[in-house]
């Protein structure tokens, strides 16, 4: 009885251990197919590769004889700063949060409209756009 259930245990030891080196072969299999293949360089920035951290980026040309990188950092900005927020809000905001925890989300959406219209005022931004901190080509 001894002998039965020592194999019995070591059968399902083996068993344990063939599944998990079943799944760390699986997984460093996948993961050797995980890259990315292109047969030419990006012609414009809509088809460059984006990398980077969310603080420091670059959009990733490509090419066999000369890369092309586009260099972006968070802090630069176009522009001055500028006031992104329209006077005398407060109260439409409150109105959303509250259309919105009613879900009553069109009604919400209606009164964003007309807080936050699609052409920013004269005297607001909505925000500056991205500027590219360097070029590099040719490396």
């Amino acid at each position: 009885m001894i002998f039965y259930n020592i194999t019995k245990k070591m059968i399902r030891q083996s068993r344990t251990y063939s599944i998990v080196a079943i799944l760390i072969s699986i997984n460093f299999t996948a993961q050797q197919n995980l890259k990315l293949t292109y047969n030419k360089p990006a012609e414009n920035w809509n088809e460059a590769l984006p990398i980077g951290n969310g603080k420091l980026g670059a959009m990733v040309f490509g090419g066999a004889i000369q890369e092309h990188l586009q260099w972006n950092e968070e802090t630069i900005w176009e522009g001055e700063p500028g006031n992104n927020v329209p006077k005398n809000t407060f109260e439409s905001i409150q109105k959303i949060r509250k259309l919105l925890n009613e879900n009553q989300f069109q009604e919400a959406q209606n009164v964003s409209n007309r807080t936050y219209p699609r052409q920013a005022p004269k005297d607001l931004n909505y925000g500056m756009s991205y500027q590219t901190m360097g070029d590099l080509s040719g490396f």
